[in-house]
């Protein structure tokens, strides 16, 4: 391909690939997120719904349950209990009529209530009470009491009862609400009955339907998308005549007050998709075959002693979900076309202007590419080529020289940096603070001649004035042993009495925090031979980071042991503990994380050095259980300076 073709094709190519690429992921990227966002939402409209449904559901619980410990009802029972024995009660006809007017009452003032019976311990019907009438005991029985329907010939319904726990609410289709009904229909509630007596089996029974008009109000009234459908089944696999049955369903106006017909169930509607997905999983969410219609599907279980569960269902168009991005799509696409275009012109410019110069000095810069010391040679008599050839030739000859110089000062400036800043920062400290210092000291001793003898108090507060004196000169005289990398002056001393002097200068700054220096162990007979002063001011430092980040009311940790020939102290606090960047950074000069003003950033790279002159190692890492564990070890004997390479916060050093 030539050159002016190469160019045209690369930048259009730049240009329009990457464009193309950007536009398809970003409306991707945004779709699915939009997607995420209403999966997410139609998850907690599901919840939602489920948690409005369950609220009522328990309203009704609870109002069976009052119904059930009513007086009227706890009178009837003695009625209940001689009609199990076959024998009429005296005050059979008084009691049936209080509580039938009882539930007659009740059924007005709460018209969500269906039918209401009271079964006696056979599970035949003494008292029915429906669309505000009492059905009149007809039907005789084997002893002297009339039942209001007919004798009931279920064994397996009695033995349930047998089972029933005294108060509690059961949930299950009744034998006789098939009498309520027409043929082929099914209640859409399962009867709630609850057992009533003082034995262990039930003397009678209170059976409840309710009609469901509440939550159809409910649902009514619940949020939905554009277009959107809502739809709840019945899940019970201990009856197949129940088993997906639907119960509400906005496009075929099904409705929870109204009997379902057996044939009307979720396996035939829409090919079955949803009664399939069920089977899977118990919420999620799916696309229709037709890709018509995305489901969004949660189980709810509405018994508290039943497996059977309900399937609550949303069914939003897809229509609906693309219609925010329908637009964007167009507009998006006819940009991209647009900008393509612009390109694709611009490219063809481009290549006939940039083309004409390189292909001249194409065979000239060919010998320079193989090898950057060769000079370019152009055979040309354009004097604007020449011009380039010159330089071009001049420029490469002051790179290889910027180049050159760039890596010598580079080299040199790595060699000096580390020294540099602390050696500064020491000549500093010897210029501004010795001076003033010499003076205190001086002034101290004056003042000491000057006082009365017998003055002990001033005199002692003036001896640790010379002492605090000499200890901050020997600190500046230490700082800059360390920048001139100078030896520390040895001598003997008892670790204990050490570390309990070195808590006696920071003390003052642990009570304004209320914080607890606290010696944990100390060998008592240890005895180090070292630079005394500059351990205690590596100790002090340590000491005071460890109180800069402890809250007040807090503790502070001290160990000194004396193992194998070796000192090691330990300081740990109970902070938040170090991040991984200021671990990296921790020895640096001048690195500090505290605010400006309360440190130089020094103490740690003046104490690392301190430790290393007395052949030792010093540690700063995070504890496991919190906090800063901050530690060094030294020999008990003077020994060669241990310097590494490259100090680490995460290493001995």
């Amino acid at each position: 391909m030539r050159l002016r073709g190469t160019i045209f094709f690369w930048t259009l190519l730049a240009t329009g690939l990457p464009l193309l690429a950007l536009t398809f992921v970003l409306l991707n990227w945004g779709e699915q997120r939009y997607l995420h966002e209403m999966d997410s939402d139609m998850g907690r409209r599901l919840n939602a719904l489920a948690s409005e449904i369950d609220n009522r559901l328990s309203y009704e619980r609870e109002m069976i349950r009052g119904i059930a410990q009513s007086s009227a009802m706890q009178d009837f029972l003695p009625v209940a209990r001689a009609a199990n024995e076959g024998v009429r009660h005296p005050d059979y006809s008084s009691l049936k009529n209080q509580l039938t007017q009882f539930l007659l009452n009740l059924q007005r003032t709460v018209p969500s209530l269906g039918s209401l019976r009271v079964l006696d311990g056979s599970g035949n019907t003494l008292i029915k009470v429906s669309e505000g009438r009492a059905r009149p005991a007809i039907y005789p029985s084997l002893g002297n009491v009339e039942y209001a329907e007919e004798d009931l010939h279920s064994p397996g319904f009695a033995r349930a009862m047998r089972n029933w726990s005294i108060g509690e609410i059961n949930f299950m289709p009744l034998p006789q609400s098939r009498w309520d009904l027409l043929t082929g229909q099914t209640l859409t509630m399962l009867t709630a009955l609850v057992a009533l007596g003082d034995t262990a089996h039930p003397e009678a029974v209170l059976a409840v339907n309710t009609f469901g008009e509440y939550l159809d109000r409910i649902l009514r009234l619940v949020p939905r998308p554009t277009g959107a459908e809502l739809l709840i089944a019945e899940r019970n696999l201990d009856d197949p005549q129940r088993n997906g049955l639907l119960l509400y369903h906005d496009r075929l106006d099904t409705r929870f007050s109204a009997p379902k017909p057996h044939e009307v169930k979720l396996q035939s509607l829409d090919g079955g998709e949803l009664w399939q997905q069920i089977q899977r999983r118990p919420y999620g969410q799916f696309n229709t075959t037709d890709q018509q219609w995305r489901v969004y599907y949660q189980e709810f279980h509405p018994y508290p002693n039943q497996l059977t569960s309900w399937i609550l269902a949303f069914a939003v168009p897809y229509s609906t979900l693309d219609a925010p991005y329908s637009g964007l799509r167009q507009s998006l696409w006819l940009l991209v076309l647009l900008v393509f275009t612009a390109s694709a012109m611009l490219a063809v410019l481009g290549a006939r202007h940039i083309a004409r110069p390189i292909l001249q000095l194409r065979e000239a810069l060919h010998d320079f590419s193989d090898d950057a010391t060769r000079r370019v040679v152009v055979s040309s008599h354009t004097r604007e080529i020449r011009e380039l050839e010159n330089d071009f030739n001049d420029m490469a000859e002051r790179l290889r020289a910027a180049e050159a110089e760039r890596l010598h000062s580079e080299r040199k400036m790595l060699q000096q940096a580390k020294l540099a800043s602390i050696g500064q920062m020491a000549a500093g400290i010897g210029h501004e603070i010795n001076n003033p210092l010499n003076n205190i000291l001086s002034y101290a001793t004056l003042i000491e001649r000057a006082l009365p003898y017998k003055n002990n108090e001033l005199r002692n507060d003036i001896k640790e004035l010379k002492e605090e004196t000499l200890r901050a000169g020997r600190i500046v005289r230490g700082v800059m042993n360390f920048a001139r990398q100078l030896p520390p002056a040895h001598r003997t001393f008892k670790v204990c009495p050490w570390i309990k002097q070195t808590l006696e200068l920071i003390e003052p700054e642990a009570m304004a925090k209320d914080v607890i220096l606290a010696v944990q162990s100390c060998s008592p007979d240890c005895v180090a031979d070292a630079d005394a002063d500059q351990l205690q001011q590596v100790l002090l430092n340590l000491l005071r980071n460890a109180l800069y980040a402890t809250a007040e009311d807090g503790q502070i940790e001290l160990h000194a042991e004396c193992e194998n020939q070796r000192l090691r102290v330990s300081v740990r606090d109970h902070g938040s503990g170090l991040s991984d960047e200021v671990l990296e950074h921790l020895f640096d000069p001048f690195f500090t994380t505290k605010t400006v003003g309360e440190g130089t950033g020094l103490g740690l790279s003046i104490s690392l050095g301190i430790i290393q002159y007395h052949g030792g190692e010093l540690n700063i890492r995070n504890h496991p259980e919190g906090g800063v564990d901050a530690r060094f070890e030294i020999p008990l004997a003077a020994t060669a300076p241990r310097i590494p390479l490259q100090p680490s916060s995460d290493s001995n050093v």
